[in-house]
């Protein structure tokens, strides 16, 4: 079994402007961090309403189908973030096939975490 160590912060710039018209919709920030090999994820958790418009690619695009047919969408409770490898050498980003969600307080501190390294998607941030 592998050590993992999450990290949760709640998002001190959320509802602020970054441009004309834009926001940050992002409720908490925070990292996934497993042990042998190190290996840092990035996740920033969004109400599902939010997060279904930030898919940008045709994987993301399946995830956000997929999940429109369950119980997950039309939980108002629930916060959905898209997975992305963060390698702290070259500070490069990479969107993985991953969907990470969470029930928060007062529901319960659930995270459920499903990544497949092996499906990457193809473009990087």
């Amino acid at each position: 079994m592998r050590e993992i160590a999450v990290r949760g912060f709640i998002n001190e710039k959320f509802n602020t402007t970054f441009g004309k018209g834009l926001f940050r919709r992002a409720v908490y920030n925070g990292s996934v961090e497993l042990r042998n090999p190190n290996t840092k994820y990035l996740v920033d958790f969004y109400r599902y309403v939010e997060w279904e418009n930030l898919a940008k690619t045709d994987d993301q695009m399946a995830i956000v189908r997929k999940l429109g047919n369950s119980d997950i969408s039309q939980d108002d409770e629930v916060l959905v973030s898209w997975v992305v490898h963060y390698d702290p050498l070259t500070k490069r980003k990479q969107p993985l096939m991953a969907l990470p969600y969470c029930h928060p307080a007062p529901v319960s501190y659930i995270l459920r975490l499903t990544i497949n390294t092996t499906g990457s998607m193809r473009n990087g941030l």
